[in-house]
């Protein structure tokens, strides 16, 4: 039973291990003194007009690791640590209640926005005017990133974020959660008084 759950711990940290190289890179193969840079773009469809986005560094590398910087530790959060993209996500939200000012851009006529001259480190893009849109997600972004497919360091990074545009209000009544009944209720309002009339009628006396 015991060597059974050492295998399958080890196991999990090598997966853990692997997932953390497709999301961050090796930080070890970080070379200091090369600047990197993130490319914001807009989903197609998604109008440039109003939106306004931030770049804050939250984080640096340091014997091989991501760290966060001390205004950001508060947020209980290790980079090192996030598994997939929810994690990713959930950690970028908690930073963004956090996040100082940062540099900040609007997107172009082709919906981009370029930060550029970044140091290696861990960044927090977050959408300060979202325009037409309800929200817009933050994203959390590490430069040099660990390109698979290439199997190289990549200090260039693309991001895509995603918005959430308004969705129609339901009509209520006194704030039940329940959508407006007000054309039936006016329907069998009508019916109730006809009825009514037709029972109070005195019959016609014969002649």
């Amino acid at each position: 039973m015991g060597i059974r759950k050492r295998k399958s711990s080890g196991k999990c940290r090598a997966a853990a291990a692997v997932l953390a190289l497709a999301l961050f890179g090796t930080p070890a193969a970080v070379r200091a003194e090369t600047v990197g840079s993130i490319t914001l773009l807009l989903e197609e469809g998604i109008s440039p007009e109003g939106i306004r986005f931030s770049c804050t560094r939250v984080g640096d590398v340091f014997q091989g690791r991501y760290r966060l910087e001390d205004s950001y530790r508060q947020a209980g959060i290790d980079p090192d640590q996030l598994e997939n993209s929810a994690e990713m996500r959930q950690a970028a939200e908690r930073l963004s209640v956090l996040a100082e000012e940062g540099e900040e851009a609007s997107p172009d006529g082709e919906g981009r926005i370029l930060f550029s001259g970044l140091e290696p480190g861990l960044y927090l893009l977050k959408a300060e005017d979202t325009g037409g849109y309800r929200a817009a997600d933050p994203a959390l972004a590490a430069i040099p990133s660990w390109q698979e497919e290439e199997g190289t360091m990549a200090y260039d990074i693309t991001v895509v974020p995603k918005f959430r545009p308004y969705e129609p209000e339901k009509r209520t009544l006194f704030d039940t959660g329940t959508e407006s009944r007000l054309p039936l209720c006016l329907a069998g309002a009508g019916g109730s008084l006809l009825a009514l009339f037709l029972v109070n009628r005195k019959p016609a006396r014969k002649r």
